[in-house]
């Protein structure tokens, strides 16, 4: 390394961080006269005195040696490019690359608003193409990659291992192979089992562990993998350049499950030995041979500017993540406590944030339909609420959940699939669909001092009138009948009187379960995903995931969001009217045409896929999760168009058998209200 700076005779190194001391502690020649900086202009740095650069010709410098991070090298120079032009003074890095005769890459897109067009563009012009792995061609739906780590200690439950405690001990495993050079999987557990004292097979087990949650949290950047089958079908040479650890064998059949194939060779810096920080950009020079190079990739430090220094131009494709916080710069990751707060998040911006490409939102509005709406936005908060409900339910000696008609039917349907295919069911209760509605649990439930007061609020039929005065008797008298035919509903079903039982329900505010406490003779619970405080002054049990005090506006009670949860979540069935004498149930003539039938399949289906997918593969129940998570994503459809969303909800009817007696075809205006915190 001496070589290349034993023909000057004065020296002056440009950075005071820890490349700069590294290198100054290892520095055995005479001829360092000064040190630079951006920042500090006088003082001492280990030993050496710190001087301004615009004393450069004074001092009598021939060298300059840029002593940083690669990533930041170009910018340096860039600084100090000119003054030492002026002066003829040289300039190097501490790898002895001369970089004033470097050429250095282009970058072509730094403003995130380039279209596919023109990646497309910059294919064209280039005969070699190199792109990156990890958040460009593929993502992973965990928010971090150390993510996977929690979900390996959960998984491997039979190595005994905590979450926090595996996930500290692989990253420390991973840094430290990293400095001794062999940045390998197998590698990596080797340091991990001399930490824990593995035996040979645990180790594997865990190993083979990381592997299948790696292949499980995975979904392709569709846009980027197009460039990339482009790139292969123009006969371009086309590598994958990767800073990573996992063997090639895995990395190919991997990509190869998301149609990402024929390029020449995967470039691993693990097996290659150098990073990209280092030299790998170089190995990719030395395969390549000839013709220009373009590295597609996702970070900009490792992936565009240090290319730069090996004349590599570049194409920036930020990730899911940069996108999101690039359109609101608001937003704090630090709400996202745990891996199951992260993976709720990661799993959306797959969805709604893979494509890096100018207009991309737009686009997707123009492909999505209700299944797409529904994943994105509705399962998030309905997969919170089950967690939720689950915590609420465990272990308190409840007989049956009652998942009341109609907007109890998905969260049901959620709540068995949980019971069915988890190993975390024990003290859960059955749940069963609860066919009431207001109007029905009034009309069963009525009791005298209850006619005058709430007479003027409930449909005609529920309360009687004659000659324009409350007719109580015929009223009570058909309360009494509603009672009776209500009670043989209930032994039909084998709910008791004197059980235990919660209601469940979407959106509440008290008053089926009031009516229907004059039916059972004791305090049947509520567990609501929101209750709205103070509509019913009677004392009732109810908990719920969100609690609204009266008269409080909030955003997701306003009446749109009402209409898309309930919308969503409905059975297909008409409203309860109520049940007949042999206790069966009665609906109102209002049902649902083939065209909401269909709507609705795929509405749930969505909200199924969203929420399986996050029980079945990522969830770790020994860590918390915060509720607030789910109406956080939920609110994150007003990112929408007003026009996408009366499009997908185009002839969905919303009926409220209580406020409403005749339909209302779906339209949405926004409304502007208070979040739930």
């Amino acid at each position: 390394m001496d070589a290349f700076w034993d023909h000057y005779t004065c020296i002056a190194v440009y950075g005071t961080g820890t490349y700069a001391k590294d290198f100054l502690q290892n520095y055995s020649g005479n001829s360092l006269a000064a040190v630079f900086d951006r920042v500090r202009k006088n003082g001492e740095f280990c030993g050496y005195p710190i001087r301004d650069i615009e004393d450069i010709s004074s001092i009598g410098v021939e060298l300059v040696i840029i002593a940083a991070p690669q990533t930041v090298e170009e910018i340096i120079f860039r600084r100090i490019e000119r003054l030492c032009a002026q002066n003829n003074v040289d300039v190097f890095d501490v790898m002895g690359r001369n970089l004033r005769q470097t050429t250095f890459g282009v970058e072509y897109n730094d403003k995130a608003s380039a279209t596919f067009n023109d990646i497309i563009a910059a294919i064209d012009a280039h005969d070699v193409i190199s792109f990156d792995i990890f958040d460009t061609l593929i993502m992973r739906k965990t928010l971090y990659p150390q993510d996977v780590f929690e979900l390996v200690a959960s998984r491997g439950g039979r190595s005994g291992i905590s979450g926090e405690e595996f996930k500290a001990n692989r990253v420390m495993a991973e840094l430290s192979v990293l400095d001794e050079g062999c940045h390998t999987l197998d590698a990596i557990y080797d340091k991990l089992q001399k930490t824990y004292g593995f035996t040979d097979e645990i180790r594997a087990y865990l190993l083979n562990t990381e592997l299948e949650a790696e292949r499980d949290v995975i979904v392709a950047r569709n846009a980027v993998v197009r460039a990339f089958r482009y790139a292969i079908q123009k006969k371009k040479l086309v590598y994958l350049t990767t800073d990573m650890y996992l063997p090639e064998e895995f990395l190919r059949a991997l990509l190869c499950l998301h149609g990402i194939e024929g390029y020449e060779k995967i470039i691993i810096s693990g097996y290659e030995g150098t990073t990209k920080s280092q030299n790998l950009f170089g190995v990719l020079q030395n395969i390549a041979s000839s013709g220009k190079i373009l590295h597609v990739g996702d970070n900009k430090q490792v992936d565009c500017l240090t290319a730069h220094l090996y004349g590599i131009d570049t194409f920036w494709v930020p990730s899911a993540l940069e996108i999101w916080r690039m359109r609101d710069s608001s937003i704090g990751l630090e709400m996202f406590l745990t891996v199951n707060d992260r993976t709720l998040l990661g799993i959306y911006l797959s969805r709604c944030f893979q494509n890096p490409f100018a207009n991309a939102m737009e686009e997707a509005e123009e492909e999505w339909g209700i299944y797409d709406f529904a994943f994105s936005f509705a399962g998030p908060l309905l997969t919170c609420y089950i967690l939720w409900l689950v915590q609420k339910v465990r272990n308190k000696d409840y007989e049956k959940l009652l998942f009341v008609a109609r907007d109890g039917y998905l969260p049901m349907k959620l709540y068995q699939w949980f019971c069915n295919n988890t190993d975390r069911t024990e003290g859960l209760p059955p749940g069963c669909y609860f066919y009431t509605s207001r109007r029905a649990a009034i009309q069963a439930g009525l009791c005298k001092q209850d006619i005058e007061k709430i007479a003027k609020q409930i449909p005609e039929g529920t309360v009687y009138f004659e000659d324009g005065h409350i007719d109580s008797n015929r009223s009570l008298q058909e309360s009494k009948e509603q009672y009776q035919n209500f009670a043989l509903y209930l032994e039909r079903e084998d709910i008791k009187k004197n059980g235990k039982y919660a209601l469940v329900d979407l959106h509440s505010s008290g008053t089926s379960q009031y009516f229907l406490q004059n039916v059972f003779a004791w305090n049947v619970d509520g567990l609501n995903m929101t209750y709205y405080i103070g509509a019913i002054r009677e004392p009732l049990r109810i908990s719920a995931m969100y609690l609204f005090p009266k008269n409080q506006l909030t955003a997701l009670l306003t009446l749109d969001n009402v209409k898309i949860m309930e919308s969503i979540c409905t059975s297909d069935e008409a409203s309860v009217s109520g049940y007949t004498r042999n206790g069966e149930v009665v609906f109102t003539s209002l049902g649902k045409g083939d065209h909401e039938k269909i709507w609705l399949e795929k509405a749930q289906q969505g909200v199924t896929d969203y929420f399986s997918e996050f029980i079945g593969k990522y969830y770790v129940p020994e860590q918390r999760f915060n509720v607030s998570m789910g109406a956080f994503l939920f609110f994150q459809h007003k990112r929408l168009s007003k026009d996408f969303i009366n499009r997908i909800f185009e002839g969905i009817r919303f009926y409220d058998d209580l406020l409403a007696m005749s339909p209302a075809v779906f339209s949405h205006d926004r409304e502007e209200g208070v979040q739930a915190k």
